[in-house]
């Protein structure tokens, strides 16, 4: 549990009021009570978010959509299905980690699902090489509406697709290359 539990932003910015309050509380004593009331009650809604996140009922799972093979110069489309199985409104954030070949390690999108909701996002990639590109895992972060901490759901999706010359781009030029030998010979 400890290990999939991530602190936020929010997290940051309230405790760190708090903190202020009591730094500010040596000088106005009638702070501190404030103060311990303040701690208290963001004490309260992080153990209320860590429930809410870590409940049996809250689950969300992503299935990766890849071409068996990519075209090498062109934009190939990459499905993800996410699917939030909790009754609860849920922030996802999707951390896809992308083949090794594209060097992008900060590749990452943020969804808000409804109880119940299934949502299909999609991304393009243009791959420079050719060969085996393999994907790794989905990382998905869940916030709920307190967005106090987050769970991190990791999903196994090794997948693996051959980057093979452009299909597309041949055609192209085989169009353009028959269409001149057509004109100069006078076959049409």
């Amino acid at each position: 549990m400890i290990k999939n539990l991530y602190l936020t932003r929010r997290f940051f910015i309230v405790f760190g009021g708090v903190i202020l309050l009591f730094v500010t509380a040596f000088s106005y004593a009638w702070l501190f009570p404030i103060a311990q009331t303040a701690l208290v009650v963001g004490m309260g809604l992080v153990v209320a978010d860590i429930m809410l996140l870590f409940n049996a009922k809250t689950n969300v799972e992503a299935k990766r959509h890849i071409p068996k093979m990519m075209s090498l110069g062109d934009a190939n489309r990459i499905a993800l299905d996410v699917v939030n199985k909790s009754g609860q409104r849920l922030k996802v954030t999707l951390v896809d980690e992308l083949p090794i070949q594209f060097q992008k390690r900060d590749f990452e999108m943020s969804l808000i699902l409804r109880g119940g909701e299934v949502r299909q996002t999609e991304y393009t990639l243009t791959p420079t090489e050719r060969g085996e590109y393999t994907f790794g895992f989905v990382n998905l972060f869940i916030e709920s509406y307190l967005g106090l901490v987050q769970r991190r759901f990791l999903e196994a999706a090794d997948m693996s697709a051959s980057v093979y010359p452009s299909i597309i781009q041949m055609k192209h030029f085989e169009l353009k290359a028959f269409k001149q030998i057509a004109h100069q010979s006078g076959i049409k």
